[in-house]
């Protein structure tokens, strides 16, 4: 970014940031809403309120925002998990299973070596129309999470003298607040049914602690290099309340799942006429460094970047990709990929232009065909044939 851009990434007028809050109107979503000179949100970055009244100011509320999970790069080859019987189901050829989905998800590799085998033969490959190849993160931990804490505060290291004669001593900064310690996250899931973040978790861990035995091995990559495979980054944006603009960022540096409440799901209870494995389930990441602002930002543009060819650089996007509008975006729900901004802190989504082009003849077709349908004009079953209509994926032009 030039120098002009950098001093205005993330800075808004006070119009934008007060957009939403109705300071003309009273009116919630009042776009044209301005705070003036003298009223109450202008008045407290000016001059001292000396009449000790409180002034008449809006609470900061935001929206929550979202939290993703980037995927690790274990080795879920077949020739390494033919080494320990508990990772047989992970070998099912079943391309819409909950564990071929599990599989693909630890490692990404497995949907980019399409037409390849290994020393011994065997296909390195393995397909799942379940997991987007393109997406770097893990939609089924962030689209069942409930709750997430235990992020670090912010804080300045001060060293204090020792007291002298006269119990008189004296403090001063001694440190950066740079936060580079390890620390617990707990995250709190929906139990839905066929488990899918458990059993992830649970191969998680499992190979984490068979690498660690010698029983399973790294990517030779990894091995070479002296990398760590197992690791997740996990992102957290604060948005205002259109969900339209990042007011915070922050990342771990690396995490990895530490516990699962295996408890949880083996206790015994013949009272109930169903096993109740509770609606929640929480699990805990050991995580090391937390980053917070620009540095947490470019890093997740650059994530995406290296996982989608067609979002790297401004060039890519304008060839290949398009900005999906904001009146459009239910329609693209759990279909885009996210970016945010650098210079107006927008999170952007974005798809391929062929997608979106399918999408968008597709709605204008199922259109049509409902108001010919309500003229009595096509049949049941030709309304039917086209709502079931299904556009192929994001991800299938590279």
């Amino acid at each position: 970014m030039t120098e002009a851009n950098i001093n205005l990434a993330g800075l808004r007028t006070m119009n934008q940031v007060y957009r939403n809050q109705g300071t003309k109107s009273g009116k919630q979503g009042d776009t044209d809403a301005k705070p003036t000179f003298g009223s109450g949100i202008t008045n407290i970055f000016y001059g001292n309120n000396f009449m000790g009244t409180p002034l008449a100011m809006p609470l900061d509320k935001m929206s929550h925002g979202y939290i993703f999970f980037t995927r690790p790069q274990l080795n879920m080859q077949t020739s390494n998990l033919k080494f320990d019987s508990f990772f047989y189901p992970l070998l099912t050829k079943n391309d819409v299973s909950i564990h071929r989905a599990i599989r693909t998800t630890l490692d990404p590799r497995l949907q980019w070596y399409e037409n390849t085998n290994d020393m011994q033969g065997q296909p390195m490959y393995a397909r799942c129309p379940l997991i987007d190849p393109c997406n770097p993160f893990i939609p089924m931990i962030s689209n069942t999470c409930i709750s997430a804490s235990g992020f670090p505060d912010k804080a300045v290291p001060f060293y204090r003298t020792p007291d002298d004669n006269y119990k008189g001593n004296h403090s001063m900064a001694d440190g950066t607040t740079d936060y580079n310690s390890a620390f617990s996250i707990n995250i709190t899931v929906r139990n839905i049914r066929g488990a899918p973040v458990y059993r992830l978790i649970d191969y998680w861990t499992e190979s984490i602690s068979r690498v660690v035995e010698g029983v399973l091995v790294k990517y030779s990559d990894y091995v070479l290099g002296g990398l760590i495979d197992y690791n997740t980054r996990i992102y957290r944006l604060i948005l205002d309340q259109s969900k339209q603009y990042v007011e915070d960022v922050g990342c771990t540096g690396a995490s990895a799942p530490a516990s699962l409440p295996r408890a949880q799901r083996f206790d015994f209870n013949i009272e109930n006429a169903l096993q109740d494995l509770g609606q929640q389930m929480s699990f805990q990441f050991e995580s090391n460094g937390f980053f917070h602002g620009e540095q947490a930002l470019n890093d997740f543009n650059r994530i995406q970047e290296g996982f989608h060819p067609g979002m790297r650089g401004a060039g890519a996007r304008q060839k290949y990709m398009k900005k999906i509008p904001r009146d459009l975006l239910p329609c693209f729900n759990c279909r885009a990929y996210p970016r945010i901004n650098h210079i107006t802190r927008e999170l952007e989504w974005w798809t391929t232009i062929d997608y979106y082009n399918q999408i968008v003849a597709l709605n204008d077709n199922i259109l049509e065909a409902l108001t010919t349908f309500a003229a009595g004009e096509t049949n049941i079953q030709e309304l039917g044939a086209m709502l079931r209509t299904t556009p192929n994926s994001p991800s299938q032009f590279i």
